[in-house]
């Protein structure tokens, strides 16, 4: 697909691979990107707005590419559900993407599939009503690289991290967290249940209601064993 606008979502599954250039997804009141069984998506340039629950959702998929792309106000259906990107399987990428005004803003939410891998890279999140950003992984073998981006002005917690179980790590680097109303980077690790990686590196936190600096120098004093919280030039305030 390319130059077009989708009125009603677009569903990829059963192996299909979507691509899409400078696309327009708008007006349904469901997800407006599903990526479904064994299917991927990938969208370069495009603009998924304005559907009723999450913007792109890939959950059973093999992932979703998105280069340069705007998602903005979904998951304002009378159900109050929807992200504006939902990560639940596969491999995912998203570089250069504008994420805002939804009503959650990304979830890396790897709970359930094998080899889960997400990167997210020099990507803006802002004014969303909730989270900006969501890591929740049980899966040991999962990958998660949140790298350089901004999260803005969220209603809730920057960067979130509620469940690092990942065996190959959690990567947290170079990410500015500003004006967000609950703390710039919030980790909510459950110790002493599998071997858990972390790195947080050079993320700054700037006039956000609360700080989290204090949890996790908590998470870094009290883990052992086989579980590491590694924390290399800790969250800077400004």
């Amino acid at each position: 697909m390319e130059d077009c606008t989708v009125r009603g979502g677009v569903s990829a599954q059963q192996g299909a691979h979507v691509r899409g250039e400078r696309v327009e997804v708008t007006g349904t009141q469901f997800n407006g990107v599903s990526v479904g069984t064994g299917a991927s998506v990938e969208l370069v340039g495009s603009r998924v707005h304005g559907n009723g629950r999450s913007g792109v959702s890939c959950n059973g998929g093999k992932g979703v590419h998105l280069l340069e792309c705007e998602i903005s106000n979904n998951g304002w259906g009378p159900d109050e559900k929807g992200v504006g990107v939902e990560c639940c399987s596969g491999e995912n990428r998203l570089v250069s993407c504008r994420v805002e005004g939804n009503r959650h803003g990304v979830g890396a939410l790897g709970d359930s599939e094998a080899n889960f891998k997400f990167r997210m890279e020099g990507c803006s999140v802002s004014s969303n009503r909730a989270f900006g950003i969501l890591v929740r992984c049980r899966k040991k073998d999962a990958v998660v690289e949140i790298l350089k981006n901004e999260c803005k002005s969220n209603t809730a917690v920057g960067i979130l991290v509620a469940e690092a179980f990942a065996g190959r790590g959690v990567i947290i680097e170079g990410n500015k967290c500003e004006l967000n109303g609950g703390k710039g980077i919030l980790v909510e690790m459950l110790l002493g249940k599998r071997d858990d990686t972390l790195f947080l590196k050079n993320n700054s936190d700037i006039d956000n209601d609360q700080l989290g600096e204090a949890e996790m120098f908590e998470i870094a004093s009290e883990m052992g064993g086989t579980q590491l919280a590694v924390l290399t030039h800790p969250l800077s305030h400004m």
